[in-house]
């Protein structure tokens, strides 16, 4: 059974800048992994940081308390 048909997995998406595009998708070429785990591998890793300092610096950027998130089904 792959990713799509695993109901542990879900489908996120969202729009980013060009130039941040290209960086993941070098940083998964470099790492020889598809997109799937190159973003389960880099929102492991800013979960596992120091969230609060990160999250106040996207919430000045964003002047907002919150980040929408959409998730597709």
């Amino acid at each position: 059974m792959g990713k799509k048909d695993d109901r542990n997995y879900v489908q996120i998406r969202g729009h980013v800048r060009k130039d941040v595009a290209r960086r993941f998708k070098q940083f998964c070429l470099d790492r020889e992994v598809d997109y799937s785990e190159g973003l389960e591998t880099i929102l492991s890793a800013f979960f596992t940081t120091d969230t609060q300092v990160i999250s106040g610096d996207l919430d000045r950027q964003n002047n907002s308390t919150h980040l929408p998130c959409y998730e597709q089904h």
